[in-house]
C-alpha cells in the first residue's frame, strides 16, 4: 500500500496491517509531501529498497519470513543508507543495543506516540545523508566527479 507525495520516502515495514495503514494515514496527515509505502515483512522490504530510493525506514522487529534484525542485516550488508526506526513491543536495552549494532538509529515503543514519530521523522529527514564503508578518498572524488561540493564532518569510533 502506497501513498504519493513529491518528497522523501518513507517505509513503513510491519505484519499488522493496522499498525501499518494507521501510521501511513496518519503521517499522511500531517506530512502530505512524503511518499509512503507498507508493507509486511522485511522480504517486502527488500523489494521496495531494491527498487526505490529510501530516504527513511520504520520497521517492526518481530514478524514472519524476515524480522526487523533480518532486514537491518540485510540492508547493512547491501549497502542500503536509509536511516531506520525500530518499533517494538518487546523493547530491551540488549535489544536496542542489537539493533543499534545493525545501523538502527532510534527504537520506539508500542503503541507509538504520534508525536515522538512526526518529530523524529522530521529530524532524521533533516539530518545529513550518513556515509558508512566508504573511504575518504573515495567520497571526494564522488563530489568531484558529480561537479558538487558539500561539508564533510568525520567521527571515527577507534
Amino acid at each position: 500500500m502506497s501513498r504519493d507525495g513529491s518528497g522523501p520516502l518513507l517505509l513503513v515495514v510491519d505484519d499488522e496491517a493496522l499498525f501499518v495503514s494507521s501510521v501511513l494515514d496518519a503521517v499522511a496527515v500531517h506530512r502530505p509531501d512524503l511518499r509512503l509505502i507498507g508493507v509486511h515483512d522485511g522480504v517486502e522490504a527488500l523489494e521496495v529498497i531494491d527498487r526505490e530510493s529510501v530516504d527513511l525506514v520504520l520497521t517492526d522487529q518481530k514478524m514472519p519470513r524476515l524480522d526487523g534484525f533480518g532486514l537491518l542485516a540485510e540492508m547493512l550488508a547491501r549497502d542500503a543508507r536509509a536511516p531506520d526506526i525500530v518499533a517494538t513491543a518487546f523493547g530491551t536495552p540488549s535489544m536496542r543495543q542489537q539493533v543499534q549494532d545493525l545501523g538502527a538509529l532510534h527504537t520506539l515503543e508500542k503503541p507509538i506516540d504520534l508525536e515522538e514519530l512526526l518529530g523524529l521523522i522530521d529530524r532524521l529527514l533533516a539530518e545529513p545523508v550518513r556515509v558508512r564503508g566508504l573511504s575518504l578518498a573515495g567520497f571526494a572524488q564522488l563530489l568531484g566527479l558529480e561537479g558538487k561540493t558539500g561539508v564533510l564532518r568525520v567521527v571515527a569510533t577507534d
